[in-house]
């Protein structure tokens, strides 16, 4: 699922996800249908999900299978080195392909495992986002942390949404906005895909690496408080 977001606050935890999105103001000579007015909510998609438990289950789980495969892979190098020294050569291609295929086994089981609980909890945090911006009159619910350009209008016109995603996901119970209410935004919106250009800019994986790491440190920070 491609989530967009912005960045509604100046000390947020940086976080690149999949999908920006640019909202521009509209010139007066701009066609109508060149342009959509929509109301903007917003939330902080890293506080959110530091505080659900279910996603810090979800997490933990990635973790825990990605640690059983490196053992998997540890156990397994082990034993070719050993049956290199005893083994002849044929008999050790042998190991070597079944080992190969006990360990694409394995990761291929871990990463449907890993997916299906991932899978689960976006849709909660999709259902939530839905239900709450249904009840304050909001048309786009965008992933707060960081905008490549018209922060300034989610900012202005737009409502934070984040204790209300918070509460509602921990207790059941949305929690009452700030009493703002989104006002329309007209713009022209655009987005791209981010998991295409980091295959083609090395760059944009290691900011991807520097957000799972302040992603991890909010929910030690969180767990610690």
């Amino acid at each position: 699922m491609m989530r967009a977001f912005c960045r509604f606050c100046a000390n947020s935890t940086a976080s690149i996800l999949l999908i920006s999105l640019t909202i521009l103001p509209v010139p007066a000579q701009a066609q109508p249908d060149s342009a959509v007015s929509i109301r903007i909510g917003y939330f902080n998609l890293a506080i959110v999900k530091a505080k659900y438990k279910p996603w810090l289950d979800a997490e933990n789980l990635r973790r825990e299978r990605e640690a059983d495969l490196r053992k998997l892979v540890e156990e397994g190098n082990v034993r070719l080195v050993n049956a290199q020294k005893t083994s002849s050569k044929e008999a050790v291609q042998e190991i070597a392909k079944q080992l190969q295929h006990e360990i694409n086994a394995t990761q291929a089981k871990y990463v449907a495992e890993v997916q299906s609980r991932t899978k689960e909890v976006n849709l909660n945090l999709a259902n939530a986002a839905k239900s709450i911006a249904e009840k304050c009159g909001v048309d786009v619910v965008v992933d707060g942390v960081a905008v490549y350009g018209g922060s300034d209008l989610i900012i202005q016109d737009g409502v934070d949404l984040t204790a209300a995603m918070d509460s509602l996901l921990v207790s059941g119970t949305a929690a009452a906005t700030s009493g703002k209410t989104a006002r329309p935004i007209t713009a022209r919106l655009s987005y791209f895909d981010l998991r295409s250009l980091k295959s083609a800019e090395p760059s944009i994986s290691e900011s991807e690496t520097l957000r799972v790491q302040a992603e991890q440190q909010l929910r030690k920070d969180v767990e610690e408080a």
